[in-house]
C-alpha cells in the first residue's frame, strides 16, 4: 500500500468524480483509475460504485475513507514536526486566488516564499470568492484570498484583513453625451457588462441594482477586470471597475466615470481555524503579513 494510493483515494472519495479528483491531483484519468483498482486489490474491497456521475463510495469505503484521511494527517504531522527539529518547513500548500494577481501581490509574496522557505511548495487555483471559501472549509484548499461584503466565515476560518478598496461604475469615453446627467431607469436602459454571480464584482452588482431598483440589460459577461475595462474602452457597454484601475482610465480618456457610484470592499486572507498553527501555514501567513505590511 502506497501513500500516493490513499491519496488519490481520498481525493475522489471528496469529489465523487474521476476528472476532477485527477485535475487536483495533476495525474491523467488512468493513473487515477490505476491507483483506485491497486488499492481495491490490496484491500480486496471495493471502494467505490461507478456510474454515469461519477464515483460513489461503497459502504466500505466509507467507512476506510476515515482511516486513510487519518494516516495522511500523520504523514503530515510527521513532516511538520521534522520542519520544527530542523527549523524549517516542508510540503504543499494548496492557495485559492480571485481576481488578478497584482491585487493580490502574489508576485513579491511567492518570491518571498521561494527564498526564505524553498521546501514548500505553492498551488495557485484561481476561483471567485464563493467557491474558494467552500473549498477551504471542505478542505480542497489549505487557504485562499476572499473579498466580502460581508463576514460569512463564522469560528471555523480566521480572516486576515489585508486592504479596503473601492469599485466605480464606468461607462465608455464615447458615450459621454448618453451618460452625463443620465437617471438610473436611463443608464440601466444602456448595454452593461456583467460579471458572474460568485464573483465579488457581480454580488457588488447586484446590491447596486437592488438598491437603485430595476435590472439593467447585461449583454456580456466576462471574469477578469482587464476583460471588463477593454470592452468599456472598446464602446460595449457599462461595468464596475476597480477604482485605481478606472482612474487611470479616466485619465488616458478611455472610459467616464459614473459619478455618485461608487462601492466599498475589502480583501481579506482566509485559513482553517484548527489549522492557522501548521508549520507550511503559519510562516506563509507570516511572509503575507510582511508583505502586506499588516
Amino acid at each position: 500500500m502506497e501513500l500516493h494510493q490513499l491519496r488519490t483515494f481520498v481525493t475522489v472519495g471528496r469529489e465523487g468524480h474521476l476528472t476532477r479528483a485527477a485535475e487536483l491531483l495533476c495525474l491523467s484519468q488512468p493513473a487515477v483509475s490505476a491507483h483506485v483498482k491497486a488499492l481495491e486489490d490490496e484491500l480486496g474491497l471495493p471502494l467505490f460504485q461507478r456510474n454515469a456521475k461519477g464515483m460513489t463510495l461503497t459502504p466500505a469505503g466509507e467507512r476506510l475513507l476515515e482511516y486513510a484521511e487519518k494516516v495522511l494527517a500523520a504523514r503530515q504531522e510527521l513532516l511538520h514536526e521534522a520542519g520544527r527539529i530542523k527549523g524549517a518547513a516542508h510540503g504543499r500548500l494548496r492557495i485559492g486566488t480571485v481576481g488578478d494577481a497584482d491585487l493580490l501581490r502574489l508576485g513579491p509574496l511567492l518570491a518571498a516564499m521561494a527564498e526564505r522557505h524553498p521546501h514548500v511548495t505553492i498551488q495557485l487555483r484561481s476561483g471567485f470568492s464563493a467557491t474558494v471559501i467552500d473549498d477551504v472549509l471542505n478542505n480542497r484548499l489549505d487557504a485562499g484570498f476572499t473579498v466580502f461584503t460581508e463576514d460569512p466565515q463564522g469560528m471555523a476560518l480566521t480572516r486576515i484583513g489585508l486592504m479596503t478598496f473601492s469599485l466605480r461604475l464606468a461607462a465608455p469615453a464615447i458615450w459621454r453625451e448618453r451618460v452625463e446627467g443620465a437617471s438610473w431607469e436611463e443608464l440601466a436602459a444602456l448595454s452593461w457588462i456583467g460579471m458572474p454571480p460568485l464573483s465579488f464584482c457581480g454580488r457588488l452588482a447586484e446590491a447596486v441594482f437592488r438598491r437603485q431598483g430595476g435590472a439593467p440589460r447585461k449583454i456580456i459577461e466576462a471574469d477578469r477586470n482587464a476583460t471588463v475595462l477593454s470592452l468599456i474602452a472598446a464602446g460595449t457597454g457599462i461595468g464596475l471597475l476597480h477604482e485605481e484601475q478606472a482612474l487611470k482610465a479616466e485619465q488616458a480618456g478611455e472610459v467616464i466615470l459614473i459619478p455618485g457610484l461608487r462601492e466599498e470592499t475589502r480583501l481579506d486572507f482566509i485559513v482553517p481555524t484548527e489549522r492557522r498553527n501548521d508549520l507550511p501555514l503559519a510562516v506563509f501567513q507570516e511572509v503575507l503579513r510582511e508583505v502586506w505590511a499588516v
